[in-house]
């Protein structure tokens, strides 16, 4: 279980009735709900934690970031955890979505190695077309 620091109205509308509502209308097997709810609390945890670096910071850490920055503007923007809907609206306050999105890109070093992945398929696919065209033909005369 996680700690919410909410009012319990606030709580009822943002965290209880989306986890539950969907479990009741797709009607989830115990073990998936279980396994819903064990991701969601996970997801409060970290984002209640304080810490900016957390196991996985592409998302959770950006979630992180944006509730310490709810909280410091005094709730004046980022009012959702992921931020997408605050990026949407323009209520984000501080680094968005966005800017989570091209800073983890840029720390793993993403356009290099989209290029350089691009660059492998590109040698492979001319050696398999020169092997192609290298493959002599059926000895019956007919073309491969």
């Amino acid at each position: 279980m996680s700690a919410t620091y909410d009012h319990p109205a606030a709580y009822f509308v943002r965290t209880f009735l989306p986890m539950y509502l969907p479990a009741v209308l797709f009607r989830f097997h115990l073990l998936t709900y279980m396994v819903y709810t064990a991701f969601i609390s996970i997801e409060e945890t970290f984002a209640y934690s304080g810490y900016s670096t957390v196991p996985t910071n592409f998302v959770l850490g950006g979630i992180a970031r944006r509730t310490e920055n709810h909280v410091l503007c005094g709730g004046e923007g980022n009012f959702g955890p992921w931020g997408l809907v605050d990026w949407m609206m323009g209520t984000s306050v501080g680094a968005d979505v966005m800017d989570d999105v091209v800073a983890e890109a840029e720390k793993h070093d993403v356009p290099e190695r989209i290029d350089g992945a691009m660059q492998r398929a590109k040698k492979r696919g001319k050696d398999v077309v020169r092997s192609r065209r290298a493959r002599p033909a059926k000895a019956n005369g007919t073309k491969g």
